[in-house]
C-alpha cells in the first residue's frame, strides 16, 4: 500500500474536533446573551418600574390617576407593560 491510499482511507481527525468546538460555541452565545441581559436590561428595566412606582405613589385619591398624570413630559402617552 502506498502512503495515498493509506491517508485517503485514514478517518480525518477533524471530526472530533467538531463537537467540542460546538459546545464551546453553544455555552460562549448563551453566556453572551445572559450578560448582556443581566448587565444592560435588567438595570434599564428596574428604572423604569421605579419612575414609574414613584409616580403612582405620587398620585393623589389612593391611585387614581388622570390622563393629564398619566402622560409622559414630551406628550407621550404612558402605555403599561403586560406583566
Amino acid at each position: 500500500m502506498t502512503i495515498s491510499m493509506v491517508l485517503a482511507a485514514a478517518e480525518p481527525w477533524t471530526y472530533w474536533l467538531a463537537p467540542p468546538l460546538l459546545v464551546a460555541e453553544l455555552v460562549l452565545i448563551l453566556g453572551l446573551a445572559t450578560r448582556y441581559y443581566r448587565k444592560v436590561l435588567v438595570p434599564s428595566y428596574q428604572r423604569q418600574l421605579y419612575e414609574e412606582q414613584r409616580r403612582v405613589q405620587q398620585l393623589p385619591h389612593g391611585g387614581m390617576a388622570t390622563i393629564h398624570q398619566l402622560t409622559r413630559p414630551g406628550g407621550q402617552r404612558h402605555q403599561p407593560r403586560a406583566a
